[in-house]
């Protein structure tokens, strides 16, 4: 197995530990301390690095050179974590139904600003563009 020197982030690993504890995250009484929170650490790590391996691994058996979401979840089946499925799969659905409301989001903040561009871009000729103004003259000259 190849040492990862990459740390986590210990604040969040503190969070995340406190959270799954009866008293909850603000609960006072208990305490973590500093081994072991080193200790869910490189647990974590360890965890990290059996799934990626095994998901690049069934990645390369397709002839693919990029890990999906769907490469983790057959890589924690394999590796006999089955309970951790649904709970993943419900987290990824949530993850990309919140993705695609902020995408939604940005395009039509984009859209509004780039209205309000084009509209503070516009002489004041009545809603007209200069085109369709020199259009109308043209056309009164005609008469």
């Amino acid at each position: 197995m190849v040492q990862v020197d990459a740390e986590l982030p210990k604040a969040q690993i503190k969070r995340l530990v406190k959270a799954k504890l009866p008293g909850g995250p603000d609960d006072k009484e208990t305490l973590v301390n500093k081994e072991a929170l080193l200790a869910f650490s490189e647990s974590a790590k360890v965890f990290i690095s059996y799934i990626s391996t095994t998901a690049n691994d069934i990645c390369k058996e397709h002839k693919r050179q990029t890990i999906s979401a769907e490469d983790v979840i057959k890589a924690v089946e394999e590796l006999e974590f089955e309970q951790f499925v649904p709970q993943l799969k419900e987290f990824l659905e949530a993850y990309k139904k919140a993705n695609k409301e902020r995408n939604q989001k940005k395009a039509e903040a984009s859209k509004k600003r780039k209205a309000e561009a084009s509209t503070a871009a516009t002489p004041a000729t009545g809603g007209k563009g200069e085109q369709e103004d020199k259009e109308e003259g043209a056309a009164g000259e005609e008469e």
